[in-house]
């Protein structure tokens, strides 16, 4: 488990290891799964604005 990458973006520290590197294939589902979960969170917070707007 050799470290590829470490790195800082601001305060998130970010380590990538070399045992983190998947086939395509699961490159695809994983992206199609990060895509749904952001998909459903931007859903719900749509859903609150409009349900806010409505309240005020």
């Amino acid at each position: 488990m050799a470290v590829v990458q470490d790195t800082y973006i601001g305060n998130t520290h970010i380590i990538i290891r070399d045992d983190c590197i998947v086939s395509p294939e699961n490159q695809q589902k994983i992206l199609k799964r990060c895509g749904e979960i952001a998909a459903r969170q931007y859903s719900s917070i749509a859903r609150e604005q409009q349900s806010d707007d409505k309240t005020a």
